[in-house]
């Protein structure tokens, strides 16, 4: 599991400054799609082959939606939203087996299997 590093909050007294806070953000997401990062990061009592199988699964989704995300900056109001949507689930479905130890079911939407 992974204990991601909290910096703050944009609600509570805390500023984090930045003259582009979204690109600021994202680059910081965008370490969680370096598979050696994430084996440096990712602690668990499973099994070595479902930890890469779960690493592996996270950095794939999570450099897809940064790539999602890139391509979604240069569209119009027609079809950005389809791929902001993409850019979100995603980046969700990279960030729960780092949380959870879970990997999303192949389909539309989200939903959650236990890896044995």
């Amino acid at each position: 599991m992974i204990k991601v590093p909290h910096i703050s909050t944009f609600q509570i007294n805390n500023r984090y400054k930045s003259d582009n806070p979204a690109n600021e953000a994202w680059d910081r997401i965008a370490r969680f799609g370096s598979l050696n990062y994430l084996k440096k990061i990712f602690t668990s009592e499973k099994s070595e082959d479902i930890i890469l199988k779960l690493l592996n699964y996270s950095s794939t989704r999570i450099n897809q939606a940064i790539e999602l995300r890139l391509s979604y900056s240069n569209q119009s109001l027609l079809t950005s939203p389809l791929l902001y949507y993409y850019t979100m689930l995603n980046l969700l479905r990279g960030m729960i087996p780092l949380t959870f130890e879970m990997e999303a079911e192949k389909g539309h939407g989200l939903k959650l299997f236990q890896f044995r």
